[in-house]
């Protein structure tokens, strides 16, 4: 992902039913900080595929820092058990500009 831009992401779980859950949280967390959070209200749910989507903000992608951000999935079902992925590298990549395009 690059400083400045809206990266969409769409999250698929394997043997889990997004309209079972009670709720899925995604935390992106840098340098031991917490720099973004979307929640199952927060995204655009697809049953059909059973999966959920979303996009990060300019405004947030630009208060990344150049390297690697750490993100994490937890799921909380309907009977309130809590599951939690792995936790995902991804590199944060440098803007020429640090500015926000406007339209």
């Amino acid at each position: 992902m690059y400083r400045g831009s809206t990266p969409k992401y769409t999250i698929y779980l394997s043997g889990i039913y997004l309209a079972d859950l009670a709720n899925l949280q995604i935390t992106f967390k840098q340098k031991g900080q917490i720099m973004a959070e979307r929640s199952l209200t927060d995204m655009v749910i697809d049953p059909d595929a059973n999966s959920a989507s979303f996009s990060l903000t300019q405004e947030e992608t630009m208060k990344f820092k150049v390297g690697m951000i750490d993100k994490q999935i937890r799921v909380m079902d309907s009977e309130g058990q809590v599951t939690l992925t792995r936790i995902f590298r991804e590199h944060v990549d440098p803007n020429i500009r640090e500015d926000l395009i406007n339209g």
